[in-house]
Formats: structure tokens, C-alpha cells, sequence
């Protein structure tokens, strides 16, 4: 429904109990009866409240005095949130309750959306600082939600509960053209004193007079059944095979160490696993994760963990296994989206509508239920204005709030599933090829990402994504706009990073860059940095075949490999402290360094800076940071071979000629023995990416524009506590080894050895020295 619309609705519903009196007096509209008191059933008991004189909610359930899960809310237990467009409008319908909710502790992301984690279909969206235009998404519990509603409810005059109270059938009027009423028995066994009549069979059993039914009993409601049995045709069904499966879990976590509220990451073709992790009031997290096509995720919460362990950051890993557990995880399945179409009968009775998931049931992992009911309860508040077939208007209205939703789960889950989810239609088919492209420009360009958002926020219509200015980004963003790297999808199957057995694979957001990090083994953490033009594959050897005892952890740089660009030019002082960040985020106070070409001189930089943090440092073919201008002078051909054209050219270079290829590995590798042309095809390769050759280009470019000019007027004077080996190939055509040299060193411990028969990538051409000096120095500094 346009907003506009939704205003007028609310302009009738502003005036309280003069407009219920106003309404319903110039009309028959004496009782309404709501059959389910879920959270479709109590938004439609409170638009009905302003149009007839009494409302009867009528539920199975015992309904609790407090905000508790229940059996007939089996999904209450799992992952929740008020999608932007749900709050605004539940808000509408219940003036000040979202200020109830922010009293109740209920976290709220509006003014960062940094708190927001969302990846779906594997791009992970830019979410940083205040949106553009107002946009808020409040996170209660479901249980807290649905009490606070009806209270709400509850707390009208005109509206009440019969709970404990089954539904047994509908009543009509002689002709079966109008619903005057239901069947009614108590569940325990009890009486029901409702004000209706006996039917006439055991004494319990009732009948509800009623001007109106609203079947709001969920995806398992009987209208089909009853029309069937009324002689009306039953409304035919659109579905999504979905086959999802999920175990979830609340658990109570201390704020995550970053910023992160809410953390949603969709599955994707490759990987048929996602997770759900959203904070609720008091410090209780809803945990949950899925499996679609029918994987099954795990039932307990080590399992869980591990089953979604590569797809979150390493300090959600950590704050998951610290969790304090609420309750046992418990597990449920979805089959498939469906949509009951009321909207294309020709025949409808009187007296009678359908309501919320009882229409449209959607696929629970993108959280639009309670949003849309929120919606078709605006609707229907605009429909009550005037009586004149009643059904078939709410029901088009309906349809226009469902289409939408339905459109953007449909091109997902077809994008997941392909064939196996059923055939798409025509609009189906047609969004999903534009769906990649679109969220692989949202994951740089924030006007796009929060486009999206308002679009699956239910706050804008899904048209919005296709206003001209927004599709210009999208085509600018596709042929040369900056890429968040880091993103492995389905999308560009090229981009994948190169399989290393056993490896561990997570992104960590630090300093707004989102490095791709990979990792291995356990205990003593290593952190491995790598040089240009390579990215974390360098130390693969070390990766596949972790020593005893050490956790290899091996990012790629900023705008290297698959980590995400620096908001910087790639001064090695600010990639520094992006590493130190990086450090923070994965919870690691102190580490063994191990640095080769500009990983090593990035590590100078960070034991001379904060010592602390660093047990010792592995320099690998690095000149160290005292090296003077005069050292350099004899050596200066080397540099002058390709760095200032790396400086000048270095993104042309790398993207469309066979320069790194020829030049930088045909004349710095010594060792091809160990040092394969596929492992070299791996590293070029990925410098055709035009985030990665711009990095590196600014690499050099810093370097030679101002760090070494720096360097010359202002020479290194600081000394290092940190215990130092270097580690140099003597056959380094790129940098001579008498850079690193220990006599010219300000170190209070500084081993230098040199490495015969290697050129200057050692790691990949001396695999097994680096990692004989690794386990022996990681021994030799244990005790610091």
C-alpha cells in the first residue's frame, strides 16, 4: 500500500473511539471475530477495533501474562527482526510502542548502520554511518514483541480474548453466501461463555455470531478446506521449493567486540549454509542457522558453531563459544514459500477474510512475516472505509504488499536453487538477472546498498530499485567502479581464492578495511604478511601444513587478494595500523610476526610502533627500516627497474600485460623447482582485478612520492626490543641483502641469514627453510 494511502488510514484511526463510534454507527458492523492471536491476528484485531463495536480474538493457545514462547509460535524461538518498513508501520498502528520497546532494553540500528552485518547471495553489503534518509530496524525478541501488541490490543475497550479455544468450522447464512459466525470448543475441555449459542451437540461446543471472520491462524489455516466444503473454489497456490532447515538457539553475549546488532549471511549456490545472529533486549541473542535444499544444520551448539564457523568474523566466533546457553537448540523445516491467490477468485463469501501468513507464507530466513501483516493492516484499515465487497478489495490490496516481498525471495531462492525451486515467472526470471549485478555494486557504493535496504526493509516499493539514478550507479559500479574485494560468490567464479586443504576462511571488518583472512592450526598465533604481487596463497605451504602448536593466520593486505580496498592511499604507516586493528579484531593481544616484501617492511613498522604486541618478527627479503640513503645509492638500478613504473603504469601493467609474469617473477625467482609457473599464474592472475592493481599501484606510488623522500630527510632513529631473524634469498634480483644487514641495524636482538640459491620470493622458493627458522625461533621467543 502507497504511503499515502497508509496515511489516510491512520487519520481515521488517530481519533481513538470517536471514530470506532462514527464508523461503526453509520453501518451493521456490530462483531468481528479474529480467529489466531499471533501477530497477524492482533494488527488485524486492532484496525477492525476502529470499525466494529466488538472484537473477539479467538486462540488455541493458553495466552501467557508475559512475554513467553508458546506452542502455537513454534518459529518465536527463532531468529527475529522488525524489518525498517514493519516498525514504521507498527508504529503508525500503535503510537509510542516502539518507544516501549527502546524502554524495554530493545537494540536499535538507525544512526550506524556498521551495526548491521548483511551478505546475501554472498555479497556482503556496505554498511557504515548514518543512512541518507531516515531508516531504523528495532530488534525485539518475538515473544516480547507479540506481548507488547497485545497488550496493546488487550488494552482496548472494545476487544477481547477467548484463548484456550479451538475453531471447528464455519457458519453461513442460509443461502452459503455470507459467514455469519464459527464453531467454537474449549481445548481443555472447560465451557466457553462467549455470548453465542449452544450448537446443540455436547454442551460445550458454541457457535460466534459474527458480522465479519478473519482466519488469521498462519500457514496451517482451513479456509481452503472450508470454501471446499462450502462449494466455493479453493484459491490456487504459488510456491517456492525452498527445503530450508534450521536450528536455533538464545543465547546471552556481552556486546560483540565490534559494532555488529544484527548479523545475517545468506547462503549461496556453492554454500548451502546460513546464519541469523540478532541481539535482543537484555543482552539475549537469537542464533540461528540453516541449511537449504535440504542440508541440515547441526542440533547442538558446538555443531552450530562449526557449521557457520568461515562464514563470520573471528570475534563472533569467539563471542559464540563464550555465549552463556538459554535453552537447547531446537530445529524446524520450511518446504516452500507459498502464496494462497484470494485475489484471482471470482467467488468469495461474505463475512469472511484471510490474513497475513494464512495468504502468503514466506520463506522465514528473510524475515518479512510480521513486516507484511504490518502492511496488510494498514490495508485493511483503508479497505474498512467503505463496505462494498469488502473481501475482494482487501484481498487486491493484499496482493500489491505480497508481490513485492514475494518477487525479491523468489529471485534468491532461484538464484540458489535453480531448476529445483520450481519455474520462475516471467518478472522472476527477468529480476534475476539483474539481481548480481546489482548487489555486487552495493557492496562499494552506499547509495545503491541503501537502496537495497529500504527495498527489502519493505520501506520502498521494489520499482525503487529501478529509478534511473539508482541504475546508473549500477551500470558505472559494473564496468569500472571500485569492488569490495573479499566477496567469494557464485557471481565470479574467477574471483574464488585458490583451495588450500583444511584452511580456515573468514571476513574481518578493522579500520573500514574487510580483510579476507585465512588460517590454520592452533596455539601459538603466527601472523603471516605478504608481499607484492602476492596475497595470502604465499604461505600456503605453512597453511595446508601447520607446525605443532602454531595457529598460521595469514590476511590478505588492504586491496590485495580478496580483502576489501584501504580508505587510504596505502601509506605503510596506515596499512600498519589497519593490521594492528586487524590484530584487535581478532582478539589477539600479542603475536610471532612473519613479514616478506612489503608484509616485512609493514612488520618494522609495527614492532617499532607498539613492541608489545609482538613476541618476535620473521623479516623476509626486506631491507630494515635503518637503512640509509647512501646504502641505497650503489643498489638503486634494482629499484629504478620497476618502481617508478609500477608508480606510473603499475595498473595498466598489471591488469593487461605479461609483466608480472615476465619481468617481476622471470627475473626475482631463482628456485622454479619449488616456485611452479601455475603457482605464479595464481598471483598474476589476480592482480587483474582492478581493485588489486590499483592498491598495489599505490604502493609504489606512496613510496615513491613520499615515503622515501621522508625516509632520506628524517632517517629511522627509533631501536627495537623485539627479537628480529631475517630471512634473505642472496640471489634477490629486487633488493640486495645488504639492506637487511645486522651491522646496521638499531635492534637489541637482530639475527640475519642469508639463504643461498633463492631469489626474493624465499617463502615460495625455500618453503621448507622458512618453516625450519619459524619453529625454531617461535621456540626461542616462547617464553617472551
Amino acid at each position: 500500500m502507497g504511503r499515502s494511502k497508509v496515511a489516510m488510514a491512520m487519520r481515521s484511526m488517530a481519533t481513538g473511539s470517536v471514530a470506532t463510534e462514527s464508523m461503526a454507527a453509520r453501518s451493521n458492523r456490530e462483531h468481528a471475530v479474529v480467529l489466531g492471536a499471533s501477530i497477524g491476528g492482533l494488527l488485524a484485531a486492532r484496525v477492525l477495533a476502529d470499525a466494529y463495536r466488538r472484537v473477539t480474538v479467538i486462540e488455541r493457545d493458553a495466552l501467557p501474562d508475559g512475554p513467553a514462547q508458546r506452542r502455537g509460535v513454534p518459529q518465536a524461538g527463532h531468529a527475529h527482526a522488525l524489518l525498517p518498513g514493519g516498525g514504521l508501520d507498527i508504529g503508525r498502528l500503535f503510537p509510542g510502542l516502539l518507544d516501549e520497546l527502546r524502554a524495554d532494553g530493545v537494540p536499535v540500528i538507525a544512526d550506524d548502520f556498521a551495526e548491521l552485518h548483511f551478505v546475501p547471495l554472498g555479497h556482503r553489503l556496505i554498511t557504515e554511518g548514518r543512512p541518507n534518509r531516515p531508516l531504523a530496524m528495532y530488534s525485539p525478541s518475538r515473544p516480547l514483541l507479540e506481548w507488547r501488541v497485545r497488550e496493546r490490543v488487550r488494552a482496548l475497550s472494545n476487544a477481547r480474548f477467548v484463548d484456550g479455544t479451538a475453531v471447528n468450522g464455519l457458519v453461513t447464512d442460509d443461502t452459503g453466501e455470507r459467514v455469519t459466525g464459527v464453531r467454537v470448543s474449549p481445548v481443555d475441555g472447560g465451557t466457553i461463555d462467549s455470548g453465542g449459542h449452544d450448537s446443540g451437540h455436547d454442551g460445550r461446543a458454541r457457535v460466534l455470531d459474527a458480522d465479519l471472520v478473519v482466519d488469521a491462524m498462519g500457514r496451517a489455516a482451513r479456509t481452503p478446506a472450508w470454501l471446499d466444503e462450502l462449494g466455493y473454489p479453493k484459491p490456487k497456490t504459488d510456491t517456492v521449493d525452498v527445503n530450508v532447515h534450521y536450528a536455533s538457539q538464545q543465547l546471552r553475549m556481552n556486546s560483540l567486540a565490534g559494532k555488529e546488532k544484527l548479523l545475517i549471511v545468506g547462503a549461496t549456490p556453492e554454500r548451502e549454509r546460513g546464519l541469523g545472529l540478532f541481539r535482543h533486549e537484555h543482552d539475549m541473542w537469537d542464533f540461528t542457522v540453516f541449511g537449504i535444499d535440504g542440508v541440515r544444520p547441526p542440533l547442538d551448539t558446538a555443531g552450530m558453531i562449526d557449521f557457520v564457523a568461515d562464514l563470520v568474523p573471528a570475534h563472533v566466533r569467539a563471542a559464540l563459544r563464550a555465549a552463556e546457553q538459554l535453552n537447547q537448540p531446537h530445529a524446524r523445516h520450511f518446504p516452500s514459500s507459498q502464496w494462497r491467490r484470494y485475489d484471482k477468485l471470482r467467488r468469495f463469501p461474505a463475512g469472511l477474510l484471510v490474513f497475513g501468513d494464512a495468504i502468503a507464507s514466506l520463506n522465514p530466513t528473510y524475515g518479512q512475516g510480521m513486516s507484511v501483516a504490518a502492511a496488510e493492516a494498514l490495508a485493511l484499515a483503508d479497505c474498512l472505509r467503505t463496505e462494498d465487497d469488502l473481501a475482494r478489495r482487501f484481498f487486491v490490496a493484499s496482493a500489491k504488499i505480497i508481490t513485492d516481498a514475494w518477487l525479491l525471495d523468489a529471485i534468491a531462492d532461484r538464484a540458489l536453487l535453480g531448476s529445483r525451486a520450481g519455474k520462475p515467472s516471467p518478472r522472476e526470471r527477468i529480476g534475476g538477472v539483474g539481481a548480481g549485478r546489482y548487489l555486487k555494486v552495493a557492496e562499494h557504493d552506499r547509495v545503491v546498498a541503501e537502496q537495497f535496504l529500504r527495498v527489502f526493509g519493505m520501506v520502498d516499493r521494489t520499482s525503487a530499485l529501478q529509478r534511473p539514478g539508482v541504475l546508473a550507479r549500477v551500470v558505472v559500479g559494473q564496468r569500472g567502479g571500485r569492488r569490495v574485494a573479499g566477496r567469494v560468490t557464485a557471481m565470479d567464479e574467477r574471483a574464488r581464492p585458490p583451495e588450500i586443504p583444511g584452511v580456515r576462511r573468514s571476513i574481518v571488518t578493522a579500520r573500514g578495511v574487510d580483510f579476507h583472512v585465512t588460517e590454520a592450526g592452533s596455539g601459538t598465533p603466527v601472523l603471516a604478511l605478504h608481499g607484492w604481487p602476492q596475497h595470502h596463497y604465499e604461505y600456503r605451504n605453512l597453511l595446508a601444513e601447520p607446525p605443532d602448536g602454531l595457529r598460521v593466520i595469514a590476511p590478505d593486505l588492504p586491496g590485495y587478494g580478496w580483502s576489501g580496498p584501504a580508505p587510504h592511499r596505502w601509506a605503510k604507516e596506515d596499512v600498519a595500523s589497519d593490521v594492528l586493528a586487524l590484530l584487535d579484531e581478532l582478539g589477539l593481544s600479542r603475536v610471532l610476526l612473519v613479514g616478506h616484501d612489503w608484509g616485512g617492511w609493514i612488520g618494522h613498522l609495527m614492532v617499532l610502533r607498539a613492541p608489545e604486541r609482538f613476541t618476535g618478527f620473521m623479516a623476509l627479503n626486506i631491507p630494515h627500516p635503518w637503512t640509509t640513503v647512501s646504502a641505497m645509492v650503489p643498489h638503486l638500478w634494482r629499484f629504478a627497474s620497476y618502481q617508478p613504473l609500477m608508480a606510473t603504469f603499475g595498473v595498466p601493467l598489471q591488469r593487461h600485460t605479461p609483466f608480472l609474469r615476465r619481468v617481476i617473477f622471470g627475473l626475482g625467482v631463482r628456485n622454479r623447482a619449488e616456485f611452479t609457473d601455475d603457482d605464479v599464474r595464481v598471483f598474476a592472475e589476480r592482480f587483474r582485478d582492478p581493485v588489486c592493481a590499483r592498491s598495489a599501484r599505490d604502493s609504489y606510488r606512496t613510496f615513491v612520492l613520499h615515503e622515501l623522500p621522508a625516509l632520506a630527510r628524517r632517517p629511522e632513529r627509533r631501536r627495537v626490543t623485539v627479537p628480529i631473524h631475517a630471512l634473505f634469498g642472496v640471489n634477490d634480483f629486487a633488493i640486495h641483502r645488504s639492506l637487511a644487514a645486522a651491522e646496521t641495524a638499531n635492534a637489541d636482538d637482530y639475527t640475519f641469514e642469508a639463504v643461498r640459491d633463492c631469489g626474493h620470493f624465499i617463502v615460495d622458493e625455500r618453503p621448507d627453510v622458512v618453516r625450519d627458522r619459524l619453529i625454531t625461533f617461535a621456540a626461542k621467543v616462547a617464553d617472551r
